[in-house]
């Protein structure tokens, strides 16, 4: 399948192949032509897949796209995050160096980093999260290798946002609806062919 398909059509590439075809040989052309780990959850969830259905947007307060563009990557989930957006007032964060109009007009915050440096500036954003407190030193320290994780964000905030070519003020807006967010829901593509950050 492709790399570019939503979830959902995954889904049904996978039933096809399990109930049509008798196989459980799916795959994506990604894992030939990126250099992340494609089966990087098996150990934990015993299958490759996302760590939340559609149905976790219904409970979320902010709503975060990274590496990814609602209109363009997710039609089928953009509906759920426009309903969480609309109707229940989830806020709606997007960090993407390919940005679509619906990324533009229902975000809280847009980030439009140089490509290639969205993993910087996530890393000065997090780091920014931990020096202030949001995430405490509890937290951190509850994650197996957590602490170690946060102490190598060797980049400052100010210096993350310069590389990425991102205003500081829109930046801490993230970091602001970070911190005032208890269930936030993740959208991340790993494998675009438009920014292969790690």
């Amino acid at each position: 399948v492709s790399a570019e398909s939503t979830v959902e059509e995954m889904h049904r590439a996978a039933l096809i192949a399990r109930e049509g075809l008798g196989t459980g040989n799916i795959g994506s052309i990604a894992a030939s032509c990126s250099s992340y780990d494609p089966a990087a959850l098996d150990g934990m969830l015993g299958f490759t897949a996302s760590t939340a259905g559609r149905e976790s947007l219904a409970q979320a307060d902010l709503v975060i796209c990274s590496n990814t563009s609602l209109e363009g990557d997710h039609p089928v989930l953009a509906v759920d995050v426009l309903e969480a957006v609309r109707k229940r007032g989830a806020g709606l964060v997007v960090v993407n160096s390919a940005l679509d109009d619906a990324d533009r007009i229902l975000s809280r915050a847009v980030l439009d980093p140089v490509r290639g440096t969205a993993s910087v500036l996530w890393a000065g954003i997090v780091r920014r999260l931990a020096e202030t407190g949001a995430v405490t030193r509890e937290a951190v320290a509850s994650v197996p290798g957590g602490a170690e994780f946060v102490s190598s964000l060797g980049r400052t905030f100010e210096e993350a946002c310069a590389m990425a070519g991102v205003d500081p003020g829109s930046a801490g807006a993230v970091v602001d609806a970070v911190a005032g967010s208890s269930r936030l829901v993740i959208v991340h593509t790993p494998d675009r062919a438009r920014d292969r950050a790690r």
